[in-house]
């Protein structure tokens, strides 16, 4: 390649070489024409190197991407997976009414109430992901469902502070659309739908989903058996410190509808 670069420029020992002292590309453009010499002079050789020289620039077929959709797929669930983690084992409301029913009912009869949990969490995601794509022009839309958040957790914080601490198989299957209804209205929810899930397509769409729900039920559990290893004394109150807590959420949330 470097011999075949440097062709122009050789000066030619036969025949018909130029004197001693003149220029051999003068000498080759004369001998080989006007057009030849312009395809052929020391220009051409300095543009066959640019253009090798920008070859190495092109990423060709057997050259490695730089860019690994499938790593980069993998970095973004991995990420996905510590914030949802993260929210789902900071206190909120459903873990205050989840924490509450494993005080009073302990875990064997309250064990499955994360599920009621998942069911939520599932119903409520799907319906912000796509009410974020319905609504994203009206700047109302998402204060108007805080409010509505906000209400509903005053309403639970007060049925709870009322209930009495000796429970009854119908309170246990009350226990059970409390945590339902309460996970539909949880501010968690809606972060995850608007602000945690890109609108994208419906697979990872669907795949963000089941990870969060998947992680619920496992964190749920976790606050249901929190709730069941609090001492007696604690335990029988929790109902009134969960109305306590859920009533600050609910000014929470209602504070930041209005900001």
């Amino acid at each position: 390649m470097v011999l075949a670069l440097a062709e122009p420029f050789r000066v030619r020992q036969d025949k018909g070489a130029p004197r001693k002292g003149r220029a051999p590309f003068l000498h080759l453009g004369r001998r080989m024409g006007p057009a030849a010499a312009d395809a052929h002079g020391p220009g051409a050789g300095l543009a066959r190197l640019r253009l090798i020289g920008e070859s190495f620039d092109k990423p060709t077929a057997s050259q490695p991407s730089d860019r690994n959709p499938g790593r980069t797929a993998s970095a973004m669930i991995t990420a996905f997976v510590l914030t949802s983690s993260v929210i789902l084992l900071t206190p909120g409301p459903t873990n205050t009414v989840l924490a509450a029913a494993g005080a009073t009912f302990g875990l064997p009869r309250a064990r499955l109430l994360p599920l009621a949990e998942a069911a939520g969490y599932a119903l409520a995601i799907s319906f912000f992901v796509a009410f974020a794509a319905l609504v994203k022009d009206f700047w109302w839309a998402l204060p108007a469902l805080k409010i509505v958040a906000a209400c509903w957790l005053a309403y639970a914080a007060v049925r709870l502070w009322a209930m009495s601490p000796d429970m009854t198989g119908a309170a246990r299957r009350g226990a059970v659309a409390r945590v339902f209804l309460t996970t539909l209205v949880n501010p968690k929810a809606m972060i995850v739908g608007t602000m945690m899930i890109p609108q994208g397509s419906p697979d990872d769409t669907a795949l963000r989903i089941a990870v969060f729900i998947l992680l619920s039920s496992i964190a749920g559990l976790g606050w249901v058996a929190l709730g069941a290893a609090l001492p007696g004394g604690v335990r029988r109150r929790s109902y009134k410190g969960a109305a306590v807590v859920l009533g600050g959420f609910s000014l929470y949330a209602l504070s930041s509808a209005l900001a």
